[in-house]
């Protein structure tokens, strides 16, 4: 059996558009018979939780890290620049 590899897809939400497209395209992914599972914030289960603190140990988990900078987010740049610097938690 193939080991099942994960993906976080971190995303702004400033444009719906395409949140909606980067949605649609994980759930395509998710349902192709691929040993391949991605995850974005939308769909988190914070319980009470920071979110910043679940996205971040989500990224620390995956094995891949995918994110959409079309339109400069600051929290999906800082997402990406924790993964770009090994930096998994705040201190």
């Amino acid at each position: 059996m193939e080991k099942l590899t994960t993906a976080f897809f971190a995303y702004g939400s400033e444009t719906p558009s395409c949140g909606e497209f980067i949605e649609a395209a994980i759930k395509l992914i998710n349902e192709s018979g691929h040993p391949v599972k991605v995850q974005s914030w939308k769909n988190m289960s914070i319980g009470g939780n920071f979110l910043i603190s679940s996205i971040i140990k989500e990224i620390e988990e995956s094995d891949i890290f995918c994110c959409d900078i079309t339109n400069l987010n600051e929290n999906v740049l800082l997402n990406w620049g924790l993964q770009l610097q090994g930096i998994s938690r705040f201190g």
